[in-house]
């Protein structure tokens, strides 16, 4: 296993008033001989190459002392790559060892995330208001040919006693391992047809996208010096499965029975909340 990982970040003041922040982080991970070890021999494992690529981008504007914009943009790449050391069908003589190709085939997945989220913080008199939107895109693409080289299993069977020859010794079958099973199918041995074989067919290729977006509003009214009240909405939607009707308002009530002394304040809550669908569980 060889594993590199770095990360750097640029702190700037590009404007009088706008500050920003550049982040990028890679995190690269090389695997070799996957799977090998147990019964499993090594001309049957794969080397994979996993790396992960993400840069970040903040920018804060104040545009008086009143009025304050907040925005951010990240962008992540994850791509893996696997190569098996043979693309033979896979072989599996139960109890003994499992060698040919590895099952796993030459899987490759790539996968970009976009992600925005703008906010605006204004300040004004007796309101406090945070607008925003939040927006996600995923993109995939992969390819994952399990048990497209095809899996032969020697599991073992009934077969007539041979001799060194290949020749019955008696019309009585008796019960072979797997290995024997194997040794005869090498040597073309009545009995040495495997248990069984397996094979994938179709396109092992999936292409995938997903967006999903979320608007808020939010206010913080402070209608008294003991009572403030807290009203807001949220709406969120997303694509693939297509859902767009999910209006979540909330509202919040914060109130001090005495408005000279607030040792004592009452806050309640109450509101709809709505989850997206994870990219994970779609695809």
């Amino acid at each position: 296993q060889h594993l590199w990982v770095g990360a750097g970040r640029i702190d700037a003041q590009m404007l009088p008033a706008t500050f920003v922040t550049i982040s990028y982080s890679a995190n690269v991970n090389s695997l070799q001989n996957v799977s090998a070890g147990g019964l499993t021999l090594q001309e049957a494992s794969y080397d994979s190459e996993q790396a992960e690529h993400a840069i970040r981008i903040t920018a804060s504007t104040t545009f008086s002392p009143h009025l304050v914009n907040e925005s951010r943009i990240g962008l992540t790449f994850h791509n893996e790559e696997d190569t098996p050391h043979s693309t033979q069908p896979s072989l599996n003589v139960a109890g003994y060892f499992v060698g040919g190709g590895s099952p796993d085939g030459a899987a490759s997945s790539r996968e970009k995330r976009l992600e925005v989220n703008d906010d605006l913080l204004a300040d004004f008199r007796a309101h406090s208001l945070k607008a925003g939107i939040v927006a996600t895109a995923f993109f995939e693409n992969q390819s994952v040919p399990t048990n497209f080289n095809g899996v032969y299993m020697f599991g073992g069977k009934e077969a007539l006693p041979l001799d060194e020859n290949g020749v019955p010794t008696s019309s009585t079958p008796v019960f072979i391992d797997g290995l024997e099973q194997y040794r005869r199918a090498l040597l073309g041995f009545q009995g040495g047809a495997a248990t069984s074989y397996q094979v994938a067919t179709g396109l092992p290729r999936i292409r995938y996208t997903l967006l999903q977006t979320a608007l808020y509003l939010q206010d913080r009214w402070k209608i008294r010096p003991n009572l403030t009240l807290m009203p807001g909405l949220r709406y969120t939607f997303q694509t693939d499965p297509n859902t767009f009707g999910n209006f979540a308002p909330r509202f919040g009530v914060s109130w001090a029975p005495s408005a000279s002394k607030k040792s004592l304040v009452i806050t309640g809550h109450i509101g709809l909340f709505a989850s997206t669908i994870d990219a994970l569980v779609t695809s």
